[in-house]
């Protein structure tokens, strides 16, 4: 797409002005084509030899050749930049409305060239007031897709910008021409940029290298405002005519938003990778087309091992199993595993539990997750899956059924205790009721007929009074009421116990006092005594008639 007399400084740039997507052109001092790109090939439907050595007027109508003309003509006298609506009529018959740039490029032989760059806007001419609606929309959207065209000298200095760099970076094309990038870099991109071409002219110096190459970097911009933007940059060296590198030219596109998102990226992959390592969990894939598992570093250091060591990330499942399960859980794990493949099951699989034996020979337990990628067809594409460390679990687990083991044997050996008490209080009881019958069988065959016998003598009332006592405490002996007042009243005194028992026997106070030797104010402290502990105190409750009731 080259004419012989373009000179070699700008014919190097082929790569670059090729990846333009809008057209470009040059035109020499007769306004002949000496260049034109891919671009403006395809989009006018001429064909390139007929491009090359003609002018405006041999291509195009005369009323449209004539204004291109007369503008070319001003930039050449005036060296000043021109941009112009312009109509043209491609090889089809077709009238695009384009937007035509127009710069004179002067070599380093001071021959002059015209450099222009073509943009179609006849849809957005038909739509121009649709668009101003959303404007500002449009704009950043213009903004975001324009590319900026420079050329630099070898010393880092603007020599050519593209107008696109207002809507791009702010600066105007002249705010920039004739000045160090250093005016709209930050200090880290610079400082890049210049080992990069230090790099590159060294190579130029020392090797064959191909005089098409370029480079891509990744560049941070100073915009007009004093923000910051993000670019990346296609360049490459223009040469002279003897080969030497004499100018840069660079493609600038903005890549601000996706420098965000690859740092919104790496945030959450770095969460997600802390994540992973707080839970214990490690990421593979399975490849089905070469029927491999695609392990990671981060996977072998789980089983204590290295890719090297290993022979690689890439393994058999059968391989796997052979070098990592458990030999006793191998035969399960590779039956369910068939089961579950059998089933061809579209997203999450059932979860799988096996112990592992890493290679330093430790036991782990853990839980392998999983999920099957399908096409549309139903046929297994990836799946991706993550082995979990539940060891701890299941020791706490294992620590838990010993202690329901050791707890369940403590509440049978306490339900035994329980059984031998029962029995121990069952005899007990027999024993008291045994000894209770053999005292009441005593005291009525042994002692009651005497006490009759002696009750038909001569005696004194005194002695009278004390028969009828012993023979009232006997009968009292042999009754429930002491063990009715002994269980219920155990807080009474004993001589508490010996006066309510009077008082059952209906002695008054002063027969108690005499029967006891006390005074009779003692016994009537004791009464109230009694009431209190009784919870009669200020009640009208006969005390006689309550202890018999008991």
């Amino acid at each position: 797409m080259w004419s012989d007399n373009l000179p070699k400084a700008l014919e190097y740039s082929k790569p670059v002005l090729d990846c333009v997507g809008d057209p470009v052109f040059i035109l020499d001092r007769q306004y002949r084509n000496v260049f034109v790109n891919k671009a403006l090939c395809e989009k006018s439907g001429i064909p390139l030899e007929r491009w090359l050595g003609r002018t405006a007027q041999e291509l195009f109508p005369k009323e449209q050749a004539d204004i291109f003309m007369e503008d070319a003509r001003q930039v050449f006298e005036t060296g000043k930049q021109s941009v112009k609506e312009e109509q043209a009529t491609d090889a089809y018959g077709n009238v695009h409305t384009i937007e035509t740039t127009k710069t004179v490029y002067k070599d380093a032989t001071g021959e002059q060239y015209l450099i222009g760059v073509l943009r179609e806007i006849t849809e957005n001419k038909a739509a121009e007031e649709a668009l101003k609606e959303s404007e500002h929309r449009y704009r950043l959207l213009a903004e975001n897709a324009t590319d900026v065209i420079s050329v630099l000298t070898l010393d880092l200095t603007y020599k050519y910008v593209s107008p696109s760099v207002k809507q791009a970076w702010g600066f105007s094309p002249e705010e920039l021409i004739d000045q160090p990038i250093s005016h709209n870099m930050t200090a880290e991109s610079l400082e890049f940029v210049v080992s990069a071409i230090r790099e590159d002219l060294e190579r130029e110096e020392g090797e064959t290298v191909d005089p098409d190459r370029g480079k891509v970097l990744e560049l941070e911009m100073i915009r007009k405002d004093g923000s910051t933007m993000w670019v990346e940059v296609k360049a490459s060296f223009l040469h002279s005519d003897n080969g030497d590198p004499i100018e840069i030219m660079g493609i600038a596109r903005d890549i601000t938003e996706r420098k965000r998102m690859e740092e919104v990226l790496r945030r959450s992959e770095l969460q997600l990778s802390q994540a992973m390592d707080l839970a214990d969990i490690v990421y593979w894939e399975y490849d089905p087309v070469e029927n491999v598992q695609i392990f990671n570093d981060a996977f072998y250091a789980f089983y204590g091992t290295t890719a090297e060591r290993e022979g690689g990330y890439r393994m058999t499942g059968e391989e796997y199993r052979k070098r990592f399960v458990h030999p006793d859980d191998q035969p399960g794990v590779l039956e369910t595993v068939q089961r579950i493949l059998a089933e061809n099951i579209t997203g999450p699989l059932p979860p799988i539990e096996h112990r592992v034996v890493r290679r330093d020979g430790k036991v782990r337990h853990t839980v392998v997750l999983a999920t099957n990628v399908m096409d549309a067809s139903g046929r297994l594409i990836r799946r991706y899956g993550v082995n979990q460390d539940i060891t701890k679990r299941k020791e706490v687990e294992e620590e838990l059924r010993s202690r329901e083991h050791e707890l369940e044997k403590k509440s049978f050996d306490l339900q035994e205790v329980n059984s031998a008490l029962k029995v121990l209080l069952k005899h007990r009881d027999e024993d008291k009721s045994t000894l209770e019958n053999a005292i009441h069988t005593n005291v009525r065959e042994l002692i009651v007929p005497y006490i009759e016998r002696l009750k038909n003598t001569q005696m004194s009332d005194v002695q009278k009074t004390y028969v009828g006592i012993v023979e009232s405490g006997l009968n009292e002996i042999i009754s429930p009421f002491l063990h009715k007042l002994g269980a219920a009243y155990s807080h009474f005194t004993k001589t508490e116990i010996q006066i309510a028992n009077l008082i059952r026997a209906g002695k008054g106070s002063k027969q108690i006092a005499e029967l006891l030797n006390i005074s009779e104010g003692t016994v009537e402290v004791h009464r109230n005594n009694i009431r209190k502990k009784l919870g009669l105190k200020h009640k009208t409750v006969n005390l006689q008639a309550h202890l018999l009731s008991l």
